[in-house]
């Protein structure tokens, strides 16, 4: 992890697990992931999501974004997009999802990154 990124990674608090849907924690950690400036890593998680139906479309970031997230997106400032690899930006937002308790959501993105790289993805 960069610099930057690591004092980012301090200003969070540690989070307990949460007990929903792998899909739904990565929802909400896709404005971390934003704000981090890891675009290869949110385009891929964003690219899950379109393809999942979930349960509570109406959530938006603004609105009711979970009040225990909200803080700790707070803390920590919009860096500028980074250059690091799809790999290394998947293991950033894998550590942030474990310290905000989004297990299977770093669960996910560990499985993302080893496999990043092999697969052909095509562009529309």
């Amino acid at each position: 992890m960069t610099p930057e990124l690591t004092a980012q990674f301090e200003r969070i608090p540690f989070l307990g697990q949460r007990q929903d849907g792998t899909m739904d924690q990565l929802r909400d950690l896709v404005p971390f992931v934003r704000k981090l400036g890891l675009p290869l890593a949110v385009e891929r998680m964003e690219n899950s999501l379109s393809n999942y139906n979930l349960a509570d479309n109406s959530r938006d970031y603004a609105g009711s974004y979970p009040e225990r997230l909200r803080g700790a997106l707070a803390a920590i400032d919009e860096l500028e997009v980074s250059n690091l690899s799809e790999r290394a930006q998947f293991a950033v937002a894998q550590s942030f999802a474990s310290k905000l308790g989004l297990y299977d959501a770093a669960d996910l993105l560990r499985m993302l990154a080893e496999h990043s790289g092999k697969f052909l993805r095509p562009k529309f």
